[in-house]
């Protein structure tokens, strides 16, 4: 009598922990920027965004292997016409990194991806190549010092009320995330996309006290 009260006591505790299994969303995370720093001039402006992210870098539901990149985008708010191909080179915790920009037609910007060990904190130095013309310059991050935590958000997303989100807290073996810190006017802002197979849905949460702002459904593409 005694070892069939014990099976059954075992049996009802493996079946409690399958039903209290732990909701861990940051497992799922395929793509994350927690910070991003900025200059602005009269020729160009330039945004840094830290970030680790899977390769390769698809949206399709699924997280792969993680790197750290440093990717920088080049932005002209007067049209400058590059005749040469703009070229970066600076230092980060003792080692040396360049590269070159590419020209990307769906955010009509340039992109300079690169691979790194580490991350800068407060600011960065660097060295741009413009049309033969070097600039030093100083990117400042644009991350305030009290915000909400992305894992804080993620975590509450079981909580939100949207269909692909509900489906994704249920089951979230079958989506990924991409998180990133945006900035606008001194306000920083968590952009996250909850990724399936064919759909995603983007939303948006104010990063000060981690309310959502506003959401979008989308098709899939492949980046």
């Amino acid at each position: 009598m005694k070892k069939i009260i014990i099976i059954l006591l075992t049996s009802a505790l493996v079946i409690l922990s399958s039903c209290a299994a732990k909701f861990e969303p940051e497992k799922r995370i395929s793509g994350l920027s927690e910070d991003l720093f900025y200059y602005t001039g009269e020729d160009f402006n330039l945004t840094l965004y830290p970030e680790i992210r899977e390769i390769p870098y698809e949206k399709d539901g699924f997280v792969g292997e993680t790197d750290k990149y440093l990717i920088f985008k080049l932005n002209s708010p007067v049209g400058v016409n590059y005749s040469q191909t703009p070229k970066i080179n600076f230092q980060l915790d003792g080692k040396k990194y360049e590269g070159e920009f590419e020209f990307r037609p769906v955010s009509y910007s340039l992109l300079c991806v690169l691979n790194t060990s580490s991350f800068p904190i407060g600011s960065i130095e660097v060295s741009l190549n413009i049309n033969e013309k070097e600039e030093n310059i100083v990117l400042d991050s644009l991350k305030n010092e009290e915000i909400v935590s992305y894992k804080d958000i993620i975590k509450n997303l079981k909580n939100y009320s949207n269909q692909s989100v509900a489906e994704f807290a249920a089951d979230p073996e079958k989506y990924e995330l991409r998180i990133r810190l945006l900035e606008d006017e001194g306000f920083n802002y968590w952009f996250i996309s909850v990724i399936g197979k064919e759909n995603s849905t983007e939303l948006l949460f104010d990063a000060e006290n981690g309310e959502p702002i506003a959401v979008k459904e989308e098709k899939n593409n492949k980046a």
